[in-house]
């Protein structure tokens, strides 16, 4: 009887010592009967934590339209788009010196058609689809607009410094992956832009930010994962971001078929 008691001693606390221990293997343990009363004392005795007592596991997945703080603000044209793209760009000493040369080849005022602009003048929202198809690829499905759906629908919104966070650069450019480690978050982007190329821009649209200046508004597309790619203004959504002081104005486009354009 000893040795048998020793036995089922033995079995039973080396199944106690599981982390979770059930009715069900208990049961199944050999000479259950011999030790029933030392099963239910070891078994109410053992010490161990709830399943709910533990933390959840952080998935790491954060849904970034769960918390939508978006105004809408109203419906707006592609030709609205193109005119605050052109706006936005005709004065980085980038591109400036390419949009004056296809100016001059087709003997186009900039004043009258873009600083000026008449979005009722079909004539000069045709002209300046133009000029940004032959420096941007809009209208020609090249360069920046390379897949850019043709059916993409474009809205107004004021962004809240709570929705930042869904921002993102455009894909497929090894400056903006290196600059946020691979995230592409302009949040990241914020955080890592000193000494990177665009330091000198960010750090004058700050000044401008802080003197109150009127910015360009962003250009964005949605994602279709709940976040922002920045179609242009790279360097102003870096600043607004760092800034984080108000609401921003921004264009958003969306189309069920935006996964075909190149730089989602």
């Amino acid at each position: 009887m000893l040795a048998a008691s020793v036995e089922c001693q033995h079995s039973v606390l080396s199944k106690i010592s599981e982390p979770f221990v059930t009715v069900a293997s208990v049961l199944a343990m050999p000479s259950r009967r011999k030790c029933g009363t030392m099963i239910g004392w070891r078994l109410f005795r053992q010490p161990s934590k709830s399943l709910d007592s533990r933390k959840p596991r952080k998935s790491g997945v954060v849904n970034a339209g769960s918390d939508n703080t978006m105004r809408e603000l109203g419906p707006a044209s592609s030709d609205e788009m193109v005119l605050s793209f052109l706006r936005a760009e005709i004065d980085s000493p980038t591109w400036w010196p390419r949009y004056a040369r296809v100016l001059n080849a087709h003997h186009l005022n900039r004043s009258s058609l873009i600083d000026n602009a008449d979005l009722n003048d079909s004539r000069s929202n045709h002209d300046r689809g133009i000029v940004l198809g032959e420096v941007r690829g809009y209208g020609r499905d090249e360069g920046l607009f390379q897949g850019l759906p043709l059916d993409t629908k474009w809205r107004r919104v004021s962004l809240d410094p709570t929705e930042f966070q869904r921002l993102r650069y455009i894909n497929n450019d090894e400056f903006w992956r290196n600059l946020t480690g691979g995230t592409r978050s302009v949040q990241d982007g914020a955080r890592n832009y000193k000494g990177s190329r665009i330091t000198a821009g960010v750090d004058d649209v700050l000044r401008k930010i802080r003197q109150g200046a009127s910015i360009p508004e962003l250009i964005l597309v949605e994602d279709m994962r709940g976040g922002l790619v920045v179609l242009e203004g790279h360097t102003r959504a870096t600043a607004f971001v760092i800034a984080r002081s108000n609401p921003i104005s921004a264009l958003v486009g969306t189309s069920p078929a935006m996964h075909q354009w190149t730089f989602i």
